[in-house]
């Protein structure tokens, strides 16, 4: 900063009450954030049964300052807090990650439950107007035959028969009232994935997120009786 490179001290000292006048209100700020969704974070593991401490992590300060403070980009998705355990044979895992930086940076909160899922992967987002017009560039969206359902998500898959056979009309009603107008669902990796933009600050995303965890391994439970019964296998090289 030009001000605090003066050479007249009284400059440089006024230099550096200014830093300290912007830093000190967010520092303030990003620790009540972490130390909001931590306690929140624990108090959804000792619900669910979780282990705690072993697996809360709160990104540094330091790290912290330079993203909300200097508006400097670290990597993207970089994943900040989370808490993890194992319900009904599946490992289930809550996480909060940031996507892009600067004024581009969105907080995901996140609900994942493990899958054996081989090769299969699909994805289900808020339809929007380009992704109507994504078709016109190469881009093929799946329909499941459920026209209220259709409308309302954006598919994509790597096998329609399967993804169509896993999504029988119980389960698409579950997943449309269940996730928020801001939530996605991922299958890859070998993991169901639901998140919605926000924070484990907001009680209700931590809410809504502990309501859809038998949700999820009814799904999870169902990818994998749907991918075992109908996906083709992996090539093999």
């Amino acid at each position: 900063m030009p001000i605090i490179g003066a050479s007249n001290g009284e400059d440089a000292w006024v230099g550096w009450l200014v830093v300290a006048v912007i830093a000190v209100p967010a520092i303030f700020i990003i620790w009540w954030q972490n130390a909001k969704a931590k306690k929140n974070l624990t108090d959804l593991a000792q619900r669910l049964g979780f282990p705690v401490t072993p697996k809360v992590r709160i990104p540094s300060l330091s790290r912290s300052l330079k993203k909300q403070v200097f508006n400097r980009g670290l990597g993207s998705p970089s994943i900040e807090l989370g808490i993890q355990g194992t319900i009904r044979g599946h490992n289930v895992r809550f996480s909060r990650f940031t996507t892009g930086s600067g004024k581009t940076q969105i907080t995901w909160a996140e609900l994942a439950v493990s899958v054996h899922a081989h090769a299969f992967a699909f994805s289900l987002r808020r339809e929007f107007l380009l992704g109507k017009l994504g078709g016109l560039f190469g881009f093929t969206d799946v329909k499941i035959g459920d026209e209220v359902f259709d409308q309302r998500w954006r598919i994509k898959t790597t096998h329609a028969a399967t993804l169509q056979a896993l999504l029988l009309p119980e389960l698409r009603a579950k997943i449309s009232n269940a996730a928020a107008s801001s939530g996605d669902f991922y299958l890859e990796n070998d993991w169901i994935r639901y998140r919605e933009k926000g924070s484990f600050t907001n009680p209700k995303v931590v809410a809504r997120l502990e309501s859809m965890v038998e949700l999820m391994c009814d799904l999870a439970e169902a990818i994998d009786v749907a991918a075992e019964k109908y996906s083709p296998p992996p090539i093999m090289s």
